[in-house]
């Protein structure tokens, strides 16, 4: 079989070995014939024979599916798939489409038989071939062929080529040699094959359109990821016509790895939660560093053991993921001007996938796709001196070099899409093999606070499961409109005057009993295997000594700044001599912590010198309309329909003395609040404040300013009510304790003018049911001690 001649010249993997059985057994099947143009009913029977299934297919002709996880060898099996192709059937006319400009120069420079990655290399009785491209598609000339009976011929083109009419006019155009265009001479080649790599990318109705008018007798497409509809978040509509798969998950749990391993790296018992962001960025990239210089040292050393020629050294790659553009500029910045005083300021490179970042790069700079794409092939030269490369969410398709040993995200690591697109940047193993120093056959990247979710998914991708995203709750907006408009409540709009007498005065701190230094331990974590393991312990580099860490950062918070310095080098002073700690090393996550601490305890100070008055103004508060939201198919039903005891979230309606006659409640006990203020015939009116503009009490907790939103305001005959119906647990929470003092400020203040005495009603979840139906009832569940004044 070609397949198993293969498999030996050219060095086949397991999966690309597989993948070719596969096409083989189809292009041998007596009852396939592959031809010009089908019908629906064969396009049915072919998919049929193979599928047993019709499926939802999206091509005018035949297309299958090789689905290779990165870094096992899409572009090797393409070259393979063409040979036997050409072996099999004859066929000498291959059509391979690219995706974007950086796989489209790959594919050229990889059809040169001079080039390390020949996708036809080892392969022993290659015909002569000859390769055409968007460049010189129109040198193309069958009247004058010199090419040999038994050679095929490659085209190679962009799919930008095919995908607006205004480029389509490039490949239509009259072209003497043809006697027509080159478009109309390709589709009406007889024995055309299209070879689609990263096919997933092809899946829109003007690409589509695009390829059918190429008219091929058969398609073959490649990709690590096929789904239809990908993007940030999940992805769906999952190809059926999948000849053979090999998932990542087959791939990292393969008993004779393929890839790298990749491996999270971290601090041993580090509470990476308490940093604020740009020291969580710093501590990031330093560690990520630390490893890169480890990997670097390594690498110089197995070069020089197995006396590796110069030409195929090369140096370790840090790949840094960056919220957006302006956050990558900002890290190239601060990395080259003071991180670690620019020792890497001339080792960096920041490199940007699309147009649309022109808008956030630094005045005069502009994309330019060709200086990007080199940027990329750069990178894995021998000659390459970067070792640093600041990118915002993913590098764009065809950039899997194999020197990626570190990846640092500084942005959310919380999709599946984004963690496989972006560890799979890393993914190949530098040397074609695993080999002997097992930490040049890892991919580590810096720890996050969200991996937990990443470590689920390499738990699913070990189990050689399909790893998609559960699919989301489809969600139904729902506007509450306040129309009922007679049972409006007229309460004054009430202006919170906050006073602050408060000036930063030396106080003296209180201190933990100890606060020890620890020794930072680095771990890694295996994410095919689970397996910990300490690779070493981290000098932390910081350049400021505690004290004054401590108080640079002390200054950019809230309600501090420079001008409270004097008093605040007092207070850091005394904290640091009474834990014993004045002169000495504290580390990273111990200024934090004392940060932290401070902090709370000056907003403590702030909070007792602070006072909220509230005076009512000749204004009236503005009831708007408030945009709910629901599970898809949610309940709508009368409240008296409503079963006390039903915990499920819907739409609650009927209610007459309401303005919003139809409502939403977020516990049954509120449910039941609404039944009893609608059916009294002691309450006129009532609402609930679904917005601050509609019903706020404003109050202060430890230093910070809030807006306290009830869940009810009624009026009855003789009084006005806030009532909070509230869980058991949470009543003597501190700041549930401070809402409620604020409310009673509030009554204090507008019962000065109110035509009405105000009240306020906190009642525990565990007093409301439905023996409790009246008002009266009610009042009778709250706590006495805050029903009035």
């Amino acid at each position: 079989m070609i397949s198993d001649k293969l498999k030996i010249e050219m060095r086949l993997r397991e999966a690309q070995y597989d993948s070719l059985i596969q096409l083989e057994d189809i292009l041998q099947r007596q009852n396939i014939i592959f031809k010009k143009g089908y019908t629906e009913s064969e396009l049915t029977g072919i998919y049929k024979s193979i599928f047993r299934k019709a499926g939802n297919f999206d091509y005018d002709f035949p297309s299958f599916c090789f689905a290779l996880a990165t870094g096992v060898g899409k572009t090797r099996l393409l070259g393979a798939s063409i040979y036997t192709l050409y072996k099999e059937k004859g066929y000498k006319n291959f059509f391979v489409i690219a995706p974007n400009k950086t796989i489209y120069e790959k594919f050229i420079r990889e059809l040169n038989e001079k080039d390390e990655k020949y996708i036809f290399e080892g392969i022993t009785d290659l015909p002569k071939f000859c390769v055409f491209s968007g460049e010189n598609f129109n040198k193309v000339n069958t009247k004058q062929s010199t090419l040999w009976s038994e050679d095929f011929i490659v085209y190679i083109f962009n799919i930008d080529k095919f995908k607006s009419e205004e480029r389509i006019l490039q490949v239509k155009k009259i072209n003497e040699y043809l006697g027509g265009s080159f478009y109309e001479h390709i589709s009406n080649l007889q024995d055309l094959v299209v070879l689609m790599d990263e096919s997933h990318k092809y899946k829109t109705p003007i690409s589509i359109n695009a390829i059918n008018g190429l008219k091929p007798v058969l398609g073959l497409e490649f990709t690590a990821t096929p789904f239809k509809r990908i993007n940030d978040n999940e992805k769906s509509g999952k190809f059926e016509n999948i000849l053979y798969e090999y998932s990542l998950g087959a791939a990292l749990a393969a008993d004779n790895p393929v890839l790298k391993r990749p491996q999270l790296l971290f601090r041993k018992d580090f509470d990476y939660d308490s940093l604020p962001k740009r020291d969580l960025y710093d501590l990031l990239i330093s560690d990520g560093l630390d490893n890169h210089e480890r990997i670097k040292t390594q690498l110089k050393t197995y070069f020089a053991n197995d006396n590796v020629d110069d030409k195929k050294r090369f140096l370790p790659l840090v790949l840094i993921v960056c919220e957006d553009i302006r956050h990558a500029v900002q890290v190239e910045k601060h990395l080259k001007e003071e991180f670690l005083n620019g020792k890497y300021k001339d080792k960096i490179i920041r490199i940007h996938s699309t147009p649309q970042d022109n808008k956030d790069l630094p005045k005069g700079e502009k994309y330019d796709e060709d200086t990007e794409v080199e940027k990329l092939l750069e990178l894995e030269r021998p000659k390459n001196f970067y070792e640093i490369v600041i990118n915002v969410n993913k590098l764009g398709l065809g950039w899997d070099v194999k020197n990626v040993y570190t990846i640092v995200p500084l942005r959310a690591f919380d999709s599946q899409v984004f963690v496989e697109q972006t560890i799979g940047r890393g993914l190949r193993l530098p040397f074609g093999k695993c080999i002997e120093n097992g930490e040049l056959n890892v991919l580590r990247v810096a720890y996050h606070s969200n991996f937990g979710n990443v470590i689920k998914r390499a738990e699913s991708w070990l189990a050689n499961m399909e790893v998609v995203e559960p699919p989301k709750r489809q969600m139904e907006s729902y506007i509450l409109k306040a129309e009922n408009e007679v049972k409006a409540i007229p309460i004054p709009l009430v202006e919170a005057r906050i006073e602050v007498d408060f000036k930063l005065a030396y106080f003296e701190p209180k201190v933990p009993a100890r606060l020890e230094d620890i020794e930072v331990s680095v771990i890694v974590k295996d994410l095919a295997t689970k397996e910990e393991k300490e690779i070493g312990k981290i000098e932390e580099k910081l350049k400021q000594s505690p004290k004054e860490y401590i108080l640079a950062r002390l200054v950019e918070l809230p309600s501090l700044s420079i001008q409270e310095l004097p008093a605040l080098e007092k207070i850091v002073d005394k904290y640091l001599d009474l834990l014993g700690k004045k002169g000495k090393h504290i580390n990273f996550e111990n200024r934090v912590r004392i940060i932290n601490d401070i902090y709370d305890q000056i907003k403590e100070k702030i909070g007792e010198k602070t006072t909220i008055t509230f005076k009512p103004t000749e204004e009236k508060i503005h009831y708007s309309e408030y945009e709910a939201s629901f599970e898809a198919g949610f309940v709508k039903e009368h409240y008296e329909k409503w079963d006390d005891r039903e915990t499920k979230r819907g739409l609650v309606i009927g209610y007459k003395k309401s303005i919003y006659k139809e409502n939403v409640f977020d516990s049954k006990q509120e449910r039941i609040v609404a039944k009893i203020l609608d059916k009294d015939d002691e309450v006129i009116s009532w609402f609930r404040p679904y917005k601050k503009e509609n019903f706020s009490i404003v109050y202060q907790h430890r230093g910070d300013r809030h807006d306290y939103i009830p869940d009810f305001i009624a009026e009855t005959r003789g009084y006005f009510y806030i009532i909070e119906p509230k869980k058991k647990d949470e009543i003597e929470k501190e700041e549930i304790k401070t809402k409620m003092k604020a409310a009673l400020e509030w009554i204090k203040d507008i019962n000065k003018i109110s035509r009405k005495r105000w009240k306020y009603l906190l009642i525990p979840h565990d007093r409301i049911n439905s023996s409790v139906n009246t008002f009266k009832k009610l009042i009778n569940q709250s706590f006495s001690k805050l029903s009035g004044l």
